[in-house]
C-alpha cells in the first residue's frame, strides 16, 4: 500500500475525543463578555428564594474561565445537532417573552397561552434541587424528563429560569433539553462541603473505612516522572508559537490532525511512556486497588502509566498510546507496532485502510453510569477539572459522597471537602503514612512511606492547616489573595423581595400608596416602604451588593451598617471595633425589634464571623461579650446555635487555654491572638473575660437545656467545661507578668464557677447521661473538681454526679447495665473524693489519729491541721453535702462510711434535704444482710475494722423525731427499720444471739408506736412497713426503752431554729418508690442476689 493513499492513525481514544476537547479549551480563552445567557436570565423572572436562585454574589465566586468548560458535550453522532456553546444553547428564541416574527401573537387568544403545566409548590421545588445533589445531572433527567415526562419548562422554574406561556409553544422539550442539563449542571457545581470532613485526620478515616472509592488522576500525577504538562510556562502549549497555531490547543483537534498530523507526532515523542516510570502516585492508586477499595481510576492522561503501574481497573478518559486506530476506518492495532513512528517524529500509516468506519464504544459513559451508584469516596489527583469528559464526572458523583483534592493549585470553580494543595507525591507518602499503609518508591526518602527517613521529611516539612478544608504542603502553587479571600468571605442570602401588588400600605408609617407616594424595596429586608421610611442608603457587600450604597429602611439601618462596618477589613480594625461595639449598645438595649433585626438580618452571623477570622484580641472581648449577653435571652439562644456559634467559641477556648482535646476542626486560627496594642497585664485580663464569656454561653446554653448530643460529646462542649472548671492561670495561653491579683483570682473563680453549673445542667439530660458518664471517666478531672477549692465547683460537680445517679430509664433498670456506669461513674478516685465533701465535717466522737488518717485518705493531701479545728456550720457548704449525700446513697454500698453519713444531720441538723438524703442512704444499705451488723455497731468477722461498725438507730431515730421531719423523711427512716429487722431475723440461728439483736433494737418501740397512733398524717406505704416490724416481734416494749420525742431532741438533735437555705429537686428513685410492703416477704432471696452486687 502506497503511503500517499494510507490515512494517518492516531492514538484510539484520542482521536474520539479530541474534536470534544477541543470545543472546551477554545472558550476558556476567549475574551471576558457579556454572554447571550447573561442577556437572556437578566430578562428572566428569577426566583428570589435563597435556595434555588443564584445571586450575583454566587456567579462572583465562579471561575469565569471555567465556566464555559463545563459546557456538556455530545458524541460523535450528535455534533450535527448539538451547538457549539452554552450561547447558542440559551439564544434560543423561546426564552424572549415576545417576538412577532416568531409568533402570530395576534390571532392566539389569552387563555390559550397560559401554561400548560402547573408550577411546583415552593417545597416541591427544594425536595427535588435536594434530589439533583443527590442522585446527579444524568440520572435526575432520565427519572424526571424522560420516565415521568415532566414538561422541560415546570422543570426550568425549578433551577430559577422561568418562561412565559408564549415562548413555551415556540420550542419542543427536545429543544429545551440542552438548556435545562446546563442550569442543572451550573447548579450542581455549587456543592455545600460536608461538615462532618474537615482535617487530614478526617481524610485518613474515609479512606480507611472506604470500599468504593473512585480516583480521578490528571497531568499532575506524572509531572515528576518527567513528563510535560500541556499548561505551565514549560508546558508544551507554550512551545508551539514555531506553528502559528490560532490556539495551540489545535493539536488535539481531530479536524486538524486530519489536514496536518505532523504537529502532533513531532510532540507525541515527548509523551510517550517508553522514557518514563510510574511516579509514588500512581504506586498509591495500586495500593489502593490492592486493598480492594478502588472502584475505578479514571485518567486523563495517555502516558499509560497507569498500565505500567499494573492498575487494573483504569479508564483512559481521553485515550492512550496502548492502542492506535485510523482516523478514517477505525482499524486498531496495539501501539507497540507504531512505536518506532513515535520516536522518529513520523506519522505512521494505517495499514487496513478502506475498511468501513466504526465508532468505538463509549466505555466512559458506561462505566461512569454504573460507578456513580456504588462510589462511597471521590479523589481527584492533579487535575484542574477543566477538559470534558472529566469534569462532567463531577457533576454525576451525588452530592453526599464525601470529595476530595489533591493538587498544586486550587480549583475554585468547583466545591470540595478538602483541597490539599502541594506536590502529589508529597501528600500521598503523608497520608499513607498516616493510615500505616507500606507505600514503596524508589524516589521516597528511605524508599518507603514509613521509613525513618520519611517521616523524618514529614516533621521536617509539615503541611499547614489554614482552615476547615484547606492545607498546604510542600509544591503549592498559591496565590495568597486566594487564602485571604477565602478566608474573609462573608455572605448572606438575599431576603425575597415581597410583590409590589400584594402591599397597598407602607410597612412602617402604614401610609397607603397612591400616584404621589411610590413603592421602594428596602434592599435588606425586601418589605415595600415610601420615601420617607427607606430614604437612608448603605453598602450591603453582605448581600453581593458590592461597595455600592443601596436603599435600606429605617428600621433596618442601624444593623444592616453595623454589620457593613463588622465585616469591612479594608479600613483596618478600628472599623470592626466600631461595628461590635454598636451591636453591643444594641444588645444592652434589650429592645425586642433591634433583638430581632441582630438575628434576621446578620448581626449573630457577623459576630461569629469575626471570632472564626480576626485575630485581634479587642474584637474577641467585644464580640463574645454581645454574644455572652443574648444568651441571656431566651428567644435568641436557638438562633446562636443555629448560626454555629459553638464552633468559633470553642476555638477562642482553645486559643487562650491549653486545651488539647479538640479536634482541629474547632480552630480558624493559625497563630496566636493579636495583643500589640495591649500591655502584658491588659492582655491577661481581656483573656480571662473572653473565657468568661464564652463561658457563660456554653452556660446559658446547657441551662436551657437546647444543646444536642453532638454538640455536648462529639464537638466537645463538655470535655471542655471539664478542664474550664479546674481552669488555672498556668492554662492562660498569653504571657503574663506572673502575678495573680484578686481580681484575676476573682476572674478565673467565675469561670470555674460557670463551667461547674453547665456540667451540672448537662448531666441533668437523661437522654445522653451514659455519654456523658463515659467522658468524665475519660477526662479523669472528676476527683479533682470534688476536691477544688472553690465551693461552687464541688457543689455543682457533686449535684451533676447526683443527676448522674439517677439513671433510671427502662433498658437501664438492668442491673448489670446499672453496675456499669455506677462503676463507671466513681471508678479510681471519684469515689474517694466525692466522700472528701463530708469528710471534712467536724466528728467530736472519732480520735485525733484516726480522723487524720481519714482525711488524708479522701482529701489525697495533708490536712492534719483540719483535725484540730474543726469546720464550723456557718462555712458548712449545704448545698455540696447535700447533693453528695443523694449521690452516695445511689452509688454506694460501703459500711465504713456510716459514721460519716450519721454525722452530717448531727453536724446539720436543721437542713431538711440533707435529713432525706441521710435517711434514703441508710434505708438503702440496710437492704443487704451483710451490712445489717456493722449498722448496729456490732462487727461479724474478725477481719472488720473497729471504725466500720457503727449504730445507726439513734440517728434514725433522731431524724425521724425531729421537729423538723417530713413524711419522706419519716418514710425513709421506717424503710431503714424495715429492711434491719428483716434481716435480724435471717442472721441469728440461735436465741441468745436474738435476744441480743432484740436488746439494740428496744428503743425502736415508741417510734413505731408513735407512727401507728398518727397514720392520718403518714402515707399508705409506711403505715404497712410500721404493721410489718411490729409483727415480727423483734422487740418488746420496757419501760427503759420508753422515751420521749421530747427527750430524742434534747439529746440528740441541736434546738438550732436556722432554716435551710438550699433547694434541691426531690432526687427518690422510681426503684425505691417501688419498694413496697411486699419486699421484707422475699427478703431471703433478694438479699442472696443483691450480696453480689454490693461494692
Amino acid at each position: 500500500m502506497d503511503q500517499d493513499n494510507n490515512q494517518p492513525i492516531t492514538p484510539s481514544d484520542v482521536s474520539s475525543e479530541s474534536a470534544s476537547i477541543n470545543k472546551r479549551l477554545v472558550l476558556e480563552d476567549e475574551v471576558q463578555t457579556e454572554t447571550q445567557d447573561d442577556r437572556v436570565i437578566k430578562k428572566s423572572k428569577v426566583s428570589q428564594d435563597e435556595e434555588s436562585s443564584m445571586h450575583f454574589h454566587d456567579l462572583e465566586e465562579y471561575n469565569e474561565e471555567s465556566d464555559r468548560d463545563w459546557v456538556e458535550g455530545q458524541e460523535e453522532d450528535e455534533e450535527e445537532s448539538d451547538t457549539d456553546s452554552i450561547e447558542s444553547l440559551l439564544a434560543h428564541p423561546a426564552l424572549f417573552r415576545d417576538d412577532d416574527s416568531l409568533v402570530d401573537v395576534d390571532n392566539i387568544e389569552e387563555e390559550e397561552v397560559q401554561k400548560a403545566w402547573t408550577s411546583f409548590t415552593d417545597e416541591e421545588m427544594e425536595q427535588l434541587r435536594e434530589e439533583a445533589r443527590e442522585i446527579g445531572l444524568m440520572k435526575f433527567l432520565e427519572k424526571h424528563v424522560l420516565q415521568a415526562s415532566t414538561p422541560v419548562p415546570k422543570m426550568l422554574e425549578v433551577f430559577g429560569l422561568y418562561m412565559h406561556p408564549r415562548a413555551a409553544l415556540l420550542a419542543s422539550d427536545i429543544e429545551l433539553l440542552p438548556i435545562l442539563k446546563s442550569i442543572i449542571t451550573r447548579f450542581l457545581r455549587k456543592r455545600r462541603r460536608l461538615d462532618y470532613v474537615n482535617v487530614l485526620d478526617d481524610v485518613v478515616d474515609l479512606l480507611s473505612k472506604a470500599n468504593n472509592i473512585m480516583i480521578v488522576t490528571g497531568a499532575g500525577v506524572s509531572v515528576s516522572c518527567g513528563i510535560p504538562d500541556f499548561r505551565s510556562e514549560t508546558g508544551i502549549y507554550s512551545r508551539l508559537q514555531e506553528y502559528e497555531l490560532d490556539d495551540p490547543q489545535q493539536m488535539f483537534d481531530i479536524e486538524y490532525f486530519r489536514e496536518t498530523p505532523e504537529i502532533f507526532y513531532s510532540f507525541a515523542k515527548e509523551l510517550y511512556p517508553a522514557n518514563y516510570e510510574p511516579s509514588p502516585s500512581h504506586l498509591f492508586v495500586k495500593l489502593v486497588e490492592d486493598k480492594g477499595k478502588l472502584l475505578r481510576n479514571y485518567t486523563q492522561n495517555i502516558d499509560t502509566l497507569e498500565h505500567k503501574a499494573d492498575i487494573k481497573r483504569v479508564v483512559n478518559c481521553h485515550g492512550s498510546f496502548a492502542t492506535a486506530s485510523c482516523v478514517t476506518c477505525g482499524y486498531k492495532v496495539d501501539g507497540k507496532e507504531i512505536e518506532s513512528y513515535i520516536m522518529a517524529q513520523q506519522v505512521p500509516p494505517c495499514p487496513k485502510c478502506g475498511v468501513k468506519e466504526e465508532r468505538l464504544p463509549s466505555e466512559f459513559d458506561n462505566l461512569l453510569a454504573l460507578d456513580t451508584q456504588h462510589v462511597d469516596l471521590l479523589i481527584v489527583m492533579g487535575s484542574s477539572l477543566k477538559v470534558s469528559p472529566v469534569s462532567e464526572i463531577m457533576q454525576q458523583i451525588p452530592h453526599s459522597v464525601p470529595q476530595i483534592l489533591i493538587n498544586r493549585t486550587p480549583i475554585t470553580h468547583m466545591t470540595f471537602d478538602i483541597q490539599l494543595l502541594g506536590d502529589c507525591d508529597i501528600i500521598v507518602p503523608e497520608i499513607c503514612r498516616r493510615l500505616n499503609w507500606e507505600l514503596k518508591h524508589h524516589k521516597l526518602p528511605g524508599g518507603s512511606a514509613l521509613s525513618e527517613e520519611s517521616i523524618k521529611y514529614s516533621q521536617e516539612n509539615p503541611c499547614k492547616f489554614w482552615r476547615n478544608g484547606l492545607y498546604t504542603f510542600p509544591g503549592a502553587v498559591v496565590d495568597a489573595k486566594f487564602l485571604d479571600s477565602q478566608r474573609l468571605t462573608f455572605l448572606l442570602p438575599r431576603p425575597t423581595w415581597v410583590n409590589d401588588m400584594d402591599v397597598s400600605f407602607c410597612y412602617l408609617c402604614n401610609t397607603a400608596f397612591g400616584p404621589l407616594r411610590r413603592r421602594h424595596h428596602c434592599r435588606n429586608c425586601g418589605n415595600i416602604f415610601c420615601q420617607e421610611c427607606s430614604s437612608r442608603k448603605v453598602p450591603l457587600p453582605q448581600l453581593g451588593y458590592g461597595t455600592k450604597a443601596v436603599r435600606v429602611c429605617n428600621g433596618c439601618f442601624d444593623v444592616a451598617y453595623l454589620v457593613t462596618y463588622i465585616i469591612d477589613q479594608d479600613h483596618g480594625v478600628s472599623t470592626q471595633i466600631h461595628g461590635v461595639r454598636g451591636l453591643l449598645e444594641l444588645a444592652e438595649k434589650d429592645n425586642d425589634k433591634d433583638l430581632h433585626n441582630m438575628v434576621a438580618y446578620g448581626g449573630i452571623d457577623a459576630l461569629v464571623w469575626v471570632c472564626r477570622t480576626s485575630k485581634n484580641l479587642t474584637l474577641h472581648h467585644l464580640t463574645t461579650t454581645v454574644l455572652a449577653i443574648l444568651a441571656e435571652k431566651e428567644s435568641v439562644r436557638p438562633a446562636i446555635i443555629i448560626k454555629w456559634a459553638l464552633p468559633p467559641l470553642l476555638s477562642l477556648i482553645q486559643l487562650y487555654a491549653s486545651i488539647n482535646h479538640l479536634k482541629e476542626t474547632s480552630s480558624d486560627h493559625s497563630s496566636a491572638p493579636s495583643i500589640s496594642s495591649l500591655s502584658e497585664d491588659n492582655a491577661q485580663n481581656f483573656a480571662l473575660e473572653i473565657l468568661i464569656n464564652c463561658t457563660h454561653v456554653l452556660y446559658q446554653l446547657s441551662k436551657a437545656g437546647i444543646l444536642s448530643q453532638k454538640e455536648v460529646i462529639d464537638e466537645g462542649v463538655l470535655e471542655s467545661l471539664l478542664v474550664l472548671a479546674a481552669f488555672d492561670i498556668s492554662l492562660l495561653k498569653l504571657a503574663s507578668s506572673g502575678k495573680q491579683d484578686g481580681q484575676t483570682t476573682d476572674r478565673i473563680n467565675i469561670i470555674q464557677s460557670l463551667a461547674a453549673k453547665a456540667i451540672s445542667a448537662i448531666s441533668s439530660q437523661v437522654s445522653f447521661q451514659s455519654s456523658i458518664i463515659e467522658v468524665v471517666q475519660a477526662s479523669g478531672r472528676l476527683p479533682c473538681l470534688l476536691r477544688s477549692s472553690n465551693n461552687e465547683v464541688r457543689k455543682y460537680l457533686a449535684k451533676a454526679i447526683a443527676y448522674l445517679s439517677l439513671r433510671n430509664d427502662t433498658m437501664e433498670r438492668l442491673t448489670l447495665l446499672q453496675d456499669k456506669y455506677k462503676s463507671s461513674l466513681l471508678g479510681g478516685e471519684g469515689s474517694r473524693a466525692l466522700i472528701s465533701i463530708i469528710v471534712r465535717l467536724p466528728l467530736d466522737d472519732l480520735d485525733k489519729k484516726t480522723k487524720s488518717e481519714d482525711l488524708l485518705y479522701y482529701l489525697a493531701t495533708d490536712t492534719s491541721d483540719d483535725a484540730d479545728h474543726p469546720t464550723a456550720e456557718s462555712s458548712v457548704d449545704v448545698a455540696a453535702i447535700s447533693h453528695a449525700c443523694c449521690a452516695l446513697l445511689n452509688l454506694m454500698l460501703q459500711p465504713r462510711l456510716l459514721r460519716y453519713i450519721c454525722n452530717v444531720p448531727a453536724t446539720l441538723p436543721t437542713h431538711v434535704e440533707i435529713h432525706k438524703h441521710v435517711a434514703r442512704c441508710l434505708a438503702n444499705l440496710a437492704l443487704y444482710k451483710e451490712n445489717c451488723s456493722i449498722m448496729l455497731g456490732c462487727n461479724i468477722s474478725e477481719s472488720s475494722s473497729s471504725t466500720q461498725a457503727y449504730n445507726i438507730l439513734p440517728t434514725l431515730l433522731a431524724l425521724g423525731q425531729s421537729p423538723h421531719a417530713t413524711v419522706d423523711i419519716t418514710r425513709h427512716v421506717v424503710r431503714a427499720i424495715d429492711n434491719i429487722s428483716s434481716n435480724v431475723q435471717l442472721l441469728s440461728d440461735d436465741e441468745t444471739e436474738l435476744m441480743r439483736w432484740k436488746g439494740k433494737c428496744q428503743e425502736i418501740y415508741p417510734f413505731i408506736t408513735g407512727i401507728l397512733n398518727t397514720n392520718a398524717e403518714q402515707d399508705n406505704d409506711t403505715i404497712k412497713r410500721a404493721k410489718s416490724i411490729i409483727q415480727k416481734k423483734i422487740f418488746e416494749p420496757t419501760e427503759k426503752a420508753s422515751i420521749t420525742s421530747s427527750e430524742l431532741t434534747d439529746t440528740d438533735i441541736s434546738d438550732d431554729k436556722e432554716n435551710s437555705s438550699i433547694k434541691v429537686s426531690d432526687c427518690t428513685t422510681k426503684n425505691e418508690r417501688r419498694d413496697n410492703s411486699s419486699e421484707h416477704s422475699t427478703k431471703s432471696s433478694k438479699s442472696k442476689s443483691k450480696s453480689k452486687r454490693r461494692n
